[in-house]
């Protein structure tokens, strides 16, 4: 019976996270308002300034 109640916790914590993972991008519109660079000098120094963490994304494309 415990464990029946758990198992309902946890699905339901994971459909909140997941509802919020998946939402939270949908709310941006457009990259301008994301704040995307392509300039990692540029990204950097902003990210210093506003005490934001950076993240790099690397890519190749075949």
């Amino acid at each position: 019976m415990v464990y029946h109640r758990i198992m309902k916790l946890y699905w339901a914590l994971g459909l909140a996270v997941f509802t919020t993972l998946i939402g939270t991008p949908l709310r941006a519109a457009d990259d301008d308002q994301l704040g995307w660079h392509s300039d990692y000098k540029k990204a950097l120094q902003e990210a210093k300034q506003t005490g934001k963490p950076l993240l790099v994304e690397f890519r190749c494309e075949a």
